[in-house]
């Protein structure tokens, strides 16, 4: 089955994305990767009127280590985590992390994220529906 039509915007800044989301209310929604979004409207069982797409915003792309935890960007690749050598020394010190360890923290990463994102889209849409009430 094929998507029915949605208009699509690629984001270059958190700013940006935050206008398209108090633009477009209940029917924006963000997109990165796509694993899950898209096979849906596939499946016609979502159907946004458009995606913004935040996969390029640079300052949702970073590793880095603090004193004693380490903060992963929204968009940052698992690829660029995995290939981290001060996050993978960091974590060697605190503990034996397997391959199966990180790949599995990696997933759990993307899942957050996908419920960070949803959750951000539902909190901007409310505080824009606040301030139109007032």
């Amino acid at each position: 089955m094929k998507s029915a039509a949605f208009e699509y915007a690629r984001a270059s800044s958190i700013a940006e994305v935050c206008d398209w989301l108090r633009k477009g209310g209940d029917e924006t929604k963000l997109i990165a990767g796509g694993q899950s979004l898209v096979p849906m409207m596939a499946m016609r069982l979502t159907r946004p009127a458009r995606l913004v797409d935040i996969n390029e915003i640079a300052a949702l792309k970073f590793v880095a280590l603090e004193k004693d935890y380490a903060r992963i960007g929204a968009c940052t690749r698992q690829c660029v985590v995995a290939a981290d050598d001060a996050l993978a020394k960091k974590a060697q010190k605190n503990s034996e992390i397997t391959e199966d360890d990180l790949k599995q923290m990696l997933d759990d990463i993307q899942k957050l994220t996908d419920d960070y994102i949803i959750a951000i889209d539902k909190d901007l849409v409310h505080k824009e529906k606040e301030l139109m009430n007032v």
